[in-house]
């Protein structure tokens, strides 16, 4: 009889190791809340983590011999099928965004990827998987896309709706500017015969007129000369735009001067006094200017109280940046900008 004896210990090793490897790789998998998988090398899948069997409800064997495709919703097959193929064959990442059937009867979404596992010579020994639920960061983000959708054509509607009202603003801004020439071209012209047949009966009649009769003459004059003025005025503020509107260097002195003689009837009725120190001179925009003095002087002589003789004082003064809210303003000392 002959016989051989062989030392079989480094191969009883690496099973060893190998069987121990091939435990911790389980026990980890099965610890994983994502459905891990692996295949051989030509992508028959060949084992499935307890997630797996517990999110689809069934047996191993009913996920062998190619039975897995079946959790797969039937309209994500066929790409599944092809991608799963193209990856075997060439070797690269396998990734699909598809839905799975829970056995509840639910489809999820699910984000997987496999990688392969290579020898040394860069030969395919296995394929290994992982499957990631995003049904709920999927629905989330339709649900993101469905209301950015729905508020851009919010958007898009208000938009449609901003631009209706301004081709309607400037039709009426159009009107409005044509409206403004006739009224006051319209307006001007009876202020000039005013003006002649005054100018007629104070020269005609200079002599047998009286003194009261020629001041009230001459204030007619003055009054609608001013009108004229302020006619001019409104008509070149209304046709400007705001950045073409001029300042101009305006003695305020002198513009007070013309909102007392405009008010004259009614502060003499009141018996209203106005005081006023030597106010400056400004850029301003005459008309809103004496606009503004029209409606303070106005207003306070309107309002003030009954039985009493008004008395208005108007003085000026340079404020310092703090003492007031403007771009521009040095907090401690004057406006850099006095317009």
């Amino acid at each position: 009889m002959y016989g051989t004896v062989m030392d079989i210990t480094r191969q009883k090793r690496i099973l060893e190791d190998l069987r121990a490897s091939e435990s911790k790789f389980r026990l980890l998998a099965d610890s994983m809340p994502q459905l891990i998988w692996t295949g051989d090398e030509k992508g028959n899948l060949n084992y499935f983590n307890e997630a797996v069997y517990n999110f689809s409800g069934l047996k191993d064997e009913e996920l062998q011999h190619g039975a897995w495709i079946n959790i797969v919703h039937p309209d994500d097959r066929e790409e599944n099928i092809r991608k799963w193929l193209y990856a075997i064959a060439s070797g690269e990442e396998f990734f699909i965004e598809h839905r799975f059937r829970h056995h509840n009867g639910e489809y999820r979404w699910q984000l997987s990827r496999a990688l392969p596992q290579k020898d040394a010579a860069g030969k395919i020994q296995r394929w290994v998987g992982a499957s990631t639920d995003i049904h709920d960061q999927r629905n989330f983000m339709q649900e993101l896309e469905k209301k950015v959708s729905e508020r851009t054509q919010s958007l898009l509607q208000a938009n449609a709706e901003l631009e209706r009202i301004i081709r309607e603003l400037e039709r009426s801004n159009s009107e409005l500017e044509s409206f403004n020439y006739i009224a006051s071209h319209d307006l001007q012209e009876p202020l000039r015969k005013i003006i002649a047949f005054c100018q007629r009966i104070t020269d005609r009649e200079k002599d047998h007129l009286s003194d009261l009769a020629k001041d009230y003459f001459a204030r007619i004059t003055g009054a609608a000369s001013r009108m004229q003025s302020l006619i001019d005025a409104f008509l070149s503020y209304s046709q400007a735009s705001n950045s073409s509107i001029a300042f101009e260097e305006i003695d305020l002195n002198k513009l007070l001067e013309e909102v007392k003689n405009d008010l004259h009837d009614v502060i003499e009725e009141k018996k209203a006094s106005i005081y006023s120190e030597t106010l400056p001179s400004l850029k301003v925009i005459p008309l809103q200017f004496h606009q503004l003095f029209i409606n303070l002087i106005g207003n306070s002589i309107k309002y003030s109280k009954e039985g009493a003789d008004p008395q208005i004082k108007i003085s000026a003064r340079l404020p310092s940046g703090k003492e007031i809210a403007k771009e521009g303003a040095s907090r401690n000392g004057l406006l850099e900008d006095q317009h």
